[in-house]
């Protein structure tokens, strides 16, 4: 990846080209021509000449994007991007995995800057990072924890069940063993098993319970396999990552109130209120994991409307 700061331009160069902005991904994740007439008549621009986009970019939140053969551009200011706009984003990069992709980064001064990326992955995570640094810069994650002890996990409870038999199996996962524990005081099975991939720490999921309160099929579907910064919340996924890479390192459980208000394509935000326990494991063949399970919230202390 290389850096280039310069003045904006409503236009995006690629070597010695000027690439101008075709589309834009509005704040409903709805994909417009950016010549759009209907899209001008919304925001009371007919009558205004040139392009638009970069405004509507920089402004209101929106993504502007754009394809020549492999390569795409990407134009997006973090502190308005639309959360929609970003997970619809996702959805464009897939539909013909570009194998280099410049974003463009605008600020509040009218500069930018561009970075060149050579996969979709790797360019949804660093606009994610630069949306979190703003975020956390002001104080607005949407997601807090409050850690609690072990001997605070609630008894009759499929957190104490699980944790029980942790203990008895010393952390060696097998399914005969837990599939009790998971499903029993209503469990319903919500937990992720997940192992540590070579690739820069990631996490990949490789089993997840039926009872997760995810609203999106498609998402839900597609768990399996995937690491945990692939969901479509990928500042979410990344909060809970470091968390479990915490419990992997220490090899040690560890126990939290939650309140996360999560994106998912097609819903916006759904705000969860949960307790979790993360409980380091291993497979019979050695393979170490993390199992992470929740349930119902746990705390009556813990002040979630806090953000």
């Amino acid at each position: 990846m290389f850096v280039v700061h310069c003045r904006c331009a409503c236009s995006w160069r690629q070597g010695r080209q000027a690439m101008t902005i075709k589309k834009v991904i509005d704040d409903n994740g709805n994909i417009w021509s950016a010549d759009s007439r209907e899209l001008r008549s919304i925001f009371h621009l007919a009558d205004v000449d040139g392009d638009i986009g970069c405004a509507l970019v920089r402004n209101v939140g929106f993504i502007a994007v754009a394809r020549r053969g492999t390569s795409a551009s990407i134009q997006f200011n973090p502190r308005t991007v639309a959360p929609t706009a970003l997970a619809a984003l996702g959805y464009w990069l897939a539909q013909g995995g570009p194998d280099r992709i410049c974003l463009s980064v605008l600020d509040t001064v009218h500069r930018q800057s561009h970075e060149m990326h050579p996969t979709p992955q790797g360019a949804l995570r660093r606009m994610q990072g630069l949306i979190d640094k703003d975020r956390q810069r002001r104080g607005e994650l949407p997601f807090r924890q409050q850690h609690a002890e072990l001997r605070d996990l609630p008894s009759a409870s499929v957190l104490s069940a699980v944790f029980e038999c942790w203990r008895a199996t010393a952390g060696v996962f097998c399914d005969d063993a837990y599939k009790g524990p998971l499903h029993q005081f209503g469990g319903k099975g919500r937990y992720l098993l997940v192992h540590a991939r070579h690739d820069a720490g990631r996490f990949e999921i490789i089993k997840a319970g039926e009872g997760l309160l995810i609203p999106d099929k498609i998402s839900r579907a597609r768990l399996v396999g995937s690491t945990l910064e692939d969901i479509p919340d990928y500042a979410y996924g990344r909060w809970v990552t470091h968390d479990y890479r915490q419990v992997l390192e220490e090899q040690w459980p560890r126990f939290d109130h939650v309140r996360a208000a999560i994106l998912w394509p097609g819903t916006g935000r759904v705000v969860r209120r949960y307790s979790r326990l993360l409980l380091p494991c291993q497979s019979q063949s050695g393979e170490r994991l993390v199992l992470g399970v929740s349930d119902k919230l746990a705390s009556s202390n813990f002040e979630l409307e806090a953000a």
